[in-house]
């Protein structure tokens, strides 16, 4: 249950960073943060996790969704019995089938949301508080896991093939003994317990924190400056990530990169257009830190001027002043431009991206 969350939160984050990437792809740097706060307060406001939840009882209720029956269907002969229907006024609305097997300390639960799609997870309850979640979700594994709640993800596998992993793989620890009223107290105090523990110290994971609560935690100064600097390059990652995922098949398409080829050299690549908020340079050259080039990217294009200045350069120059900067890195550490690509139409402009491959890691 407390895999409910990283799902949840992974959802959200993705939510997020969408917005976020829009409004930097649309507007590039100039006017982007006043306007970049009303848009993800609009559109991802309510998309924030609460603190706390409550499952909802839903009397008489049978999946009508075939996936969502399919993952239900094995449970009974496996010893698992019913426990209910719950629904959540989370992602859209969400609705769980919940199942107990008293003897073996497990939960078999069963999603379905419209944005999150359909998956399962098994759930080892244990007699010292912790637990251990088998999990098909596609969406979870991107968040920090909390020490002695942990979680292992094996997408595509039905639930009968996640209670046989669980029960051959799960530490041999004394369980707990569960009945069908505990199911709804658990998964409550669990999601409650892993947001508290999120929102904490011990739980800080810079993956996990969104544009609004980023936001909110330096206003409120709950980070310090080394967590609000994790939080932005992050952010910038994910926002950078957002735009390359487009980039790669199209440039691999334009280039005719042969399977062999892109094997080697997709991971590789580093795109860079003239929009792109600067700082995801700095969040995706991370082989550059502690260098002389690191310094020089701060300094270089750090500074995105003011438009009053009679030498304001604009928004239109990141691709001509990154290519200068990489020409004078050392050739063992200089990217080298394979080509370019064209992307999306924005505001009827079409705009090109610069392809650079890095140099091939050091054995």
């Amino acid at each position: 249950m407390a895999l409910f969350l990283q799902v949840l939160g992974g959802i959200f984050l993705l939510i997020l960073v969408y917005v976020a990437f829009r409004v930097l792809l649309l507007l590039g740097k100039g006017a982007l943060v006043i306007y970049a706060i009303k848009k993800m307060v609009a559109e991802a406001g309510a998309a924030v996790a609460p603190a706390t939840i409550r499952l909802v009882p839903v009397s008489g209720a049978r999946w009508d969704d075939a996936e969502a029956q399919a993952l239900a269907d094995p449970l009974p002969e496996l010893g698992y019995e019913e426990v209910g229907f719950f629904d959540l006024d989370l992602m859209g609305g969400m609705r769980l089938q919940a199942w107990v097997h008293p003897d073996l300390g497990l939960y078999a639960v069963v999603y379905q949301s419209p944005r999150a799609g359909v998956w399962s997870d098994v759930v080892t309850k244990y007699e010292d508080g912790g637990s251990l979640t088998y999990s098909n979700s596609r969406h979870g594994g991107q968040l920090k896991q909390r020490p002695g709640r942990e979680n292992v993800f094996l997408q595509g596998v039905g639930a009968d093939e996640l209670h046989r992993k669980m029960l051959a793989d799960r530490p041999d620890r004394p369980t707990r003994r569960l009945a069908a009223a505990d199911f709804a107290p658990d998964f409550e105090l669990a999601y409650a317990e892993e947001t508290a523990w999120r929102g904490g110290p011990d739980g800080f994971d810079p993956e996990a924190v969104g544009p609004l609560a980023a936001l909110a935690g330096m206003i409120g100064g709950k980070f310090s400056p080394e967590q609000m600097a994790q939080v932005r390059a992050s952010m910038c990652r994910n926002m950078y990530e957002m735009v390359a995922a487009d980039l790669r098949p199209r440039y691999r398409e334009s280039a005719a990169v042969s399977d062999d080829d892109w094997a080697r050299i997709g991971p590789r690549l580093v795109f860079v257009w003239d929009t792109m908020n600067v700082e995801s340079l700095r969040a995706v050259l991370t082989e550059w830190d502690g260098l002389p080039e690191r310094e020089r990217l701060d300094n270089f294009l750090g500074d995105d001027g003011d438009p009053e200045d009679e030498d304001y350069e604009g928004d239109d120059h990141v691709r001509r002043s990154f290519a200068e900067l990489n020409a004078g890195v050392p050739a063992d550490r200089r990217l080298v431009k394979i080509g370019e690509v064209a992307m999306d139409a924005v505001e009827d402009d079409r705009q090109r991206a610069d392809v650079y491959d890095r140099p091939p890691a050091a054995p």
